[in-house]
């Protein structure tokens, strides 16, 4: 006799997901069942709905002005045809780093650690190097 399948159903862009087997337990990940990959997968993969948004390369004064439903994916090939592409000269320009590599290095060096070991003397009841659980009893 064979083990009836246990099976959940989504509701995605107005049509039923059947989903088999949804608490499967998928490697790499203890405890991730397939069911939350595909849910995951729901969330950040491109359908094919309505307002399909897309991300658009803008000129600065567009940004105030634009609405981001209106960068859909059926909108976009045609504003770029129109308009170009905003972005087709980002290459052209080259900038150096070393303005902000500078400080993010004096930074880095910086003053640097206080010596170690200290230099001074302990001060009288003032726990050991060694952690409490590892210092030696002294008889």
């Amino acid at each position: 006799m064979a083990a009836s399948k246990e099976y959940t159903t989504l509701e995605v862009c107005g049509r039923e997901l059947r989903i088999s087997s949804p608490g499967r337990v998928f490697p790499p990940e203890p405890g991730l069942t397939k069911l939350d990959l595909v849910h995951h997968d729901l969330e950040h993969s491109v359908r094919a709905v309505p307002d399909a948004k897309v991300s658009c390369p803008l000129r600065w004064d567009e940004v105030a002005d634009v609405e981001a439903g209106d960068l859909r994916i059926d909108t976009v090939p045609a504003r770029l045809r129109e308009a170009g592409d905003p972005a087709e000269a980002m290459d052209d320009v080259h900038h150096s780093l070393d303005p902000l590599l500078g400080p993010a290095r004096r930074e880095e060096e910086g003053p640097g650690d206080a010596p170690w070991p200290p230099h001074f003397a302990r001060q009288r009841g003032e726990p050991g190097p060694v952690q409490p659980g590892r210092a030696r009893r002294e008889s």
